[in-house]
């Protein structure tokens, strides 16, 4: 179960392209898995609340990408839900352990 209380949250806010993405499901190279099926963060929660005979759409969906924006839909939600990604591959070393630029400006 969610740690969202429907009847506390009327208005939930998702932020950030990898709640719509399911290229998290696989990795790269040898270690590549390939989902038959693969529910992306924001079906899965659209899915809970239907499930639980309630009204999906209080759950929105924001990309990010115009910060102004996000930060103004944010203040009128009840909840927040940031959802970061990124992804690494055999042969390809990260200098550091963050997000891309557009989700670091999510959470920074």
């Amino acid at each position: 179960q969610l740690p969202v209380s429907s009847r506390a949250a009327k208005r939930i806010l998702v932020v950030g392209p990898a709640a719509k993405s399911s290229v998290f499901s696989s990795g790269g190279g040898s270690g590549t898995v390939v989902a038959s099926h693969c529910v992306t963060i924001l079906e899965g929660l659209r899915n809970h609340y239907e499930l639980k005979n309630m009204n999906p759409n209080f759950i929105e969906y924001d990309d990010g990408v115009d910060i102004s924006e996000t930060l103004s839909r944010a203040k009128t939600a009840d909840v927040v839900l940031v959802v970061l990604g990124t992804t690494s591959s055999e042969g390809f070393d990260r200098s550091t352990l963050s997000f891309g630029r557009m989700d670091n400006n999510l959470v920074f």
